[in-house]
C-alpha cells in the first residue's frame, strides 16, 4: 500500500485515514490544511524530519517565503 501525499508548494501534506482540505494557490503566500477528522501530518518537502501532526479541529499554515509553518 502507498500512503496518500498531497504535494502542495513546498509542503506535503500525507493523508492517515481522515477528512481534511488544502488551500494551496501559486498566487497566494501560504498553505493552509484544516482537519477535520483523523489525522494528517505536514511536512517540507526538502526537509521532512520538520513535521506536524495535526488533530481534528486544527489548522496548520506554511508561510511560502519564510518557509515556516504555524
Amino acid at each position: 500500500m502507498h500512503p496518500f501525499i498531497v504535494h502542495a508548494n513546498q509542503t506535503n501534506i500525507e493523508v492517515l485515514g481522515t477528512i481534511f482540505n488544502v488551500s494551496a494557490y501559486p498566487e497566494n503566500p501560504t498553505v493552509n490544511s484544516t482537519l477535520i477528522e483523523g489525522s494528517v501530518q505536514i511536512s517540507e518537502a526538502v526537509n521532512p524530519a520538520n513535521s506536524i501532526l495535526l488533530k481534528p479541529n486544527q489548522m496548520a499554515t506554511w508561510q511560502n517565503n519564510s518557509k515556516k509553518s504555524s
